[in-house]
Formats: structure tokens, sequence, C-alpha cells
């Protein structure tokens, strides 16, 4: 007998003819053979409804498949946070201190108090800073490979803020367009609009650090994650190394591997008529030129991640000659690609406003291993458009040795 019509006859009630004490599932007037069926049936009717039943308790809980959410881990990365930076700078000896901390507004935020107090403590001695750590922020130590002087956690977990404490060199006045330049390059990483010179004093703070005139910065901005993790020229309109494998999307250049400035020997031709300038701890080559009252420095510098992106270290060079800050696409028309060596370079003549004492810089910027090298000429500038074919001619016999 087919399945279907066992349960049928399962589910009919007893005939008038079959017994007072039947169950009302099974006729009496039944063979044995068809009853056996009947309770088989009743069986596996139970069976599949309970079945039925725990399948739906199951799957009561989910969301149909078509409504379930799914995570997307790129659209999460670039997704804008709110970002604070809180940073000063300090000039002192030759130097400019730079002290930063950038994170999550929610995070970040409450260490405000904390990073004031770290400043006022802040004493120079043998031009080196030395200061009172606050309590909870652990010292992790310095990283001459990154130009790092010293770095802070801010807390004890693995995400808690981190400030680092950088000193760059300077032979320039740090006056208004210097900090300007600094000051923008910070609020480009926020995604802010740049200053002017006239805004620049109701943005800032303007304090004493250890005796000398600091300047300090308390913005928020909005960031995303792409931007946060980018390397010195995420943005700046440049290629990769020959060779070297593409950026993952959203992510960065190579990083470079700790101590590869050290393991790179920079090999050139002296153009005719430079001189030996004076190096430092930063400078892997400098020369003099003069002509009479005329003069210029050419100086050869690399940097670690905090250099900043190629767009942010243009402007401050502007500065450096009296201009304002650019745009991106101002600056791509100004740019040109040239070659270093054997890596690809961008290149930018850059004249400041008519005065006698007028200068202009050229500049040269590349990567040698994931890590920015930074070429320029800087002086009069009758005396930079007279170099200017020396200057090329020495970018192109550069080579970076391997040690």
């Amino acid at each position: 007998m087919p399945l279907l019509n066992l349960l049928n006859s399962a589910r009919r009630p007893a005939t008038p003819s079959g017994s007072q004490g039947g169950s009302g599932f099974v006729s009496e007037d039944q063979t044995p053979r068809e009853r056996a069926y009947g309770r088989l049936a009743v069986l596996l009717a139970i069976a599949i409804a309970a079945l039925a039943l725990l399948m739906l308790s199951g799957c009561g809980n989910e969301a149909p498949i078509a409504a379930q959410r799914v995570y997307n881990l790129e659209r999460a990365q670039r997704r804008p946070i709110p970002m604070r930076t809180l940073a000063a700078l300090v000039p002192h000896d030759g130097q400019v201190w730079f002290f930063k901390v950038t994170g999550p507004d929610s995070r970040v935020g409450s260490y405000t108090k904390d990073f004031e107090q770290f400043l006022d403590s802040i004493k120079f001695e043998d031009g080196k800073p030395s200061w009172t750590v606050p309590e909870g922020w652990i010292e992790t130590g310095s990283d001459a490979g990154q130009l790092r002087y010293a770095t802070f956690k801010l807390g004890p977990r693995e995400n808690d803020p981190e400030l680092t404490v950088i000193p760059l060199p300077t032979q320039e006045t740090v006056d208004e367009a210097y900090i300007l330049a600094n000051v923008n390059r910070w609020r480009n990483q926020l995604n802010l609009p740049a200053l002017t010179p006239g805004e620049l004093a109701a943005n800032t703070v303007s304090r004493e650090i250890g005796g000398e005139p600091g300047t300090v910065v308390n913005m928020v901005g909005r960031s995303t994650f792409d931007k946060i993790a980018a390397r010195p020229f995420a943005g700046g309109g440049m290629g990769r190394p020959r060779g070297a494998a593409p950026a993952e999307a959203g992510g960065a250049m190579n990083q470079p591997e700790q101590g590869s400035a050290a393991q790179v020997r920079l090999v050139y031709d002296t153009p005719e008529g430079w001189q030996p300038g004076q190096l430092n701890q930063f400078r892997k080559a400098a020369f003099d030129i003069v002509d009479g009252d005329r003069k210029a420095l050419v100086t050869v510098i690399d940097l670690g991640p905090e250099a900043g992106d190629a767009m942010s270290n243009i402007n401050r060079w502007r500065g450096q000659i009296g201009l304002g800050p650019i745009k991106p696409e101002e600056l791509e028309k100004d740019l040109q690609r040239i070659d270093i060596g054997e890596h690809p370079a961008v290149f930018i003549e850059m004249v400041g406003p008519q005065s006698p004492d007028q200068q202009t810089i050229l500049g040269a910027i590349t990567l040698v291993d994931g890590r920015p090298w930074f070429f320029k000429l800087q002086g009069d500038s009758r005396l930079a458009a007279e170099q200017k074919d020396a200057f090329l001619k020495f970018l192109k016999s550069v080579r970076f040795e391997k040690q």
C-alpha cells in the first residue's frame, strides 16, 4: 500500500462496525497486515513532525541567509572615525623637538591633562630633554632607525595610544612659516583643511616648554584606517621602486626593516665646485655651493615613517621659502618624474616670493627599501637656477649600495 494511503487510512476514524474499544486511529475490520502498516505510518508521522519541530527551533534565532549581515572589513577600515592629535614642537640648540600622540578621540582625549603635565615637566640639558613620566605611562625606549628619541605607551593595553618624541635638525629660523607648515602637515593627517597664516594663532597655543618658546596643538578631525596606516608617500603621487610588489589596497608601501638605513651606503659623483658640507646624525651627504656672496646648501637625508607623506613635506619646503601650502591637485602640475639611481622619484622646483634675498628650493624624494630619501638644494634663487643641471646630474649619479 502506498505510504500516502497508509497515512490517510491511519488518520480515518473507525467504522461503525469496528470494536467499541478501538483507538479511533486503526479500524478493527482491517486485516492484521493493514493494521501493522497503519501503526508504522503513525510512528513515521510522529517522527517527521518531531524532526520538523527540532529544525524550526534550531533556526528560530537566525535571520534568513539573504538578510544576514556580512561584515565588510574593507568598508570598516575606510569608515571615517573621530581622531585627535595632541602635539608640541620646541626648537632647541639647532633641532626641533616634536612631541606627538594621535589616535581615536575617545582614547586620546582622556590624556589631555597628562600631556599638558608632561610638557610642564620638560627640561633641556646638554641639548637633550628630560621629563617626569605621568602615572600609568610606560616608556618603551628609543628607536634610532625611526628617529624616535623616546616612545611612551599611555596605558597598559596593547591598543592604548602611543606618544613619540622625535628631534629633527634645522638650519632655518623656526618662525611662523615653519610652524604653519608642520601644523598643516598634522591637519592633513586628520583630513582637516590647511590653515592660512592669519588662522594659525587661533588654532595653536604658544607657551614656554623647557625654557624655549613652544607651540602646542590639540585638534580633532576625521581619519580612516588606511590613512592612519599609510607610510610616508601614501597619496603622494609617487610610483613604487622598480621590482617592488604593489601596495595592498588600503595599505601602504613596504615598511622598512629595523635598522635598514644602516644597510645602505650612498654613492654619487660630486659636481664640480661643490664643497663638502657639515654632516650630522641625519645627513647622509651635504655640500656647500658658494659664488661670491651667493650661497646654497645641498643635503641628503633619509627618514623613517614619521617623515609624513610627500605632500606634507613639499608644503613644509614651501613654507621655508615664504610660500603658502598648496593642494594635491595644484601640486601635480609642478611635479616631474625622474630617476634617482635605479629608483623612481619626484622632482620639484619652488621659487620664493620676489625679494633681494629670494630663495629657491630644488627638491627630490624617492623610496629605498620603504624609507624616504630627501635630496634638497636650497639657496639664492639665481645660484639655484645656475646649479639646476648639476643637481639633476648629481641625482642621476646616485647609487644605493647594500652593505
